[in-house]
């Protein structure tokens, strides 16, 4: 019996310890360059946006990373805009943390859009198989501990995830990857947020074709989450809007995201043609074309919402956020 409390003892203490090393590490730049990869930097976000003040702020999920355009945006609106998106299990964990961090940091927007896949729910039941190793480390890095407790009380599947992650990374991932992090960096920095799906950091994906299967995502919007963002931000003094990303139409008669958004989301969801997304099981990652022809429809959004004319027009320079050269072209 005694053996056996022994072993319970060090069983814990080592998860403690563990679970402690974790947050201590969760500052130091030396640590971090060494662990992290270019996907980590790319879906962390693990990059100081400080000194952005732009006017349009887009918040969240990777629909978002992928489909809106700052440059663009700025081109059809004459306003600045910055692209906040993340991966959605970070949104789900950390979203709200680190929209808070970015409004502390930078001059109050114009306007918050918040762009959600219609499948995306911060609250259960999830659409997705959530990642949650990748969902604590977005609390750590923008976090509190506080925060990062709150999430493994709420969801106690985390903690396991994140304590292999911790262990992983520190003892067969400890490793010098410093050119892979600055690449990543510097490419979400020329993008404002923005990373084309073409681009050599998501890898090559061929796009989906013409008759493609419908998702079989739930799409249950996240009613209470959206009202409490509204809430929330509009108590802060601040404009917000709501906006449902597009979807392929694998089906041109289904209406079932648009059916449901209504008097949710403030824009009317739409389809775009199935080339335009990278077949990756997710059904809403734009190639550079899509998102080009997405964030023309989202910049005539923002006019009409707030009101807006268009500014006149000098001649339509090359947009050139991500100087990369294609690697995947859509079939």
């Amino acid at each position: 019996m005694e053996a056996h409390r022994r072993y319970i003892c060090m069983f814990v203490i080592t998860l403690l310890f563990l679970a402690f090393f974790g947050m201590v590490i969760r500052k130091p730049t030396l640590i971090w360059l060494h662990t992290a990869t270019k996907e980590d930097a790319f879906l962390d976000r693990r990059t100081e946006v400080t000194g952005i003040d732009a006017d349009i702020l887009f918040v969240g999920d990777s629909s978002l990373i992928f489909g809106v355009i700052p440059e663009r945006i700025e081109f059809t609106t004459g306003m600045t805009s910055y692209n906040l998106g993340t991966s959605v299990w970070g949104f789900v964990a950390a979203g709200n943390a680190i929209l808070d961090d970015y409004l502390t940091k930078n001059r109050a927007p114009r306007l918050v859009v918040l762009y959600l896949a219609p499948w995306v729910r911060v609250n259960p039941p999830y659409s997705y198989k959530m990642e949650w190793n990748i969902a604590a480390r977005m609390v750590l890095a923008h976090g509190s501990v506080v925060d990062l407790v709150r999430l493994f009380a709420l969801h106690p599947k985390a903690y396991f995830p994140f304590l292999q992650d911790v262990w992983n990374r520190l003892i067969f991932g400890f490793h010098l990857n410093v050119d892979a992090v600055d690449e990543a960096l510097s490419t979400l920095k020329r993008g404002r947020g923005w990373v084309s799906g073409d681009s050599p950091l998501v890898g090559t994906w061929r796009g989906m074709k013409d008759g493609c299967a419908k998702p079989k995502f739930l799409v249950a919007p996240d009613t209470a989450y959206i009202n409490e963002f509204r809430r929330r931000l509009t108590a802060r003094g601040l404009k917000v809007a709501v906006y449902i990303a597009p979807t392929p139409d694998c089906d041109p008669s289904d209406t079932g995201t648009r059916t449901a958004y209504i008097g949710i989301a403030d824009d009317n969801p739409y389809q775009l043609p199935p080339r335009y997304f990278l077949d990756d099981g997710y059904y809403a990652h734009l190639f550079r074309k899509g998102a080009e022809e997405n964030t023309d429809r989202v910049a005539e959004f923002v006019l009409h919402y707030l009101g807006r004319e268009r500014p006149v027009k000098v001649e339509r320079r090359h947009l050139s956020s991500e100087s990369e050269p294609s690697t995947s072209t859509p079939k």
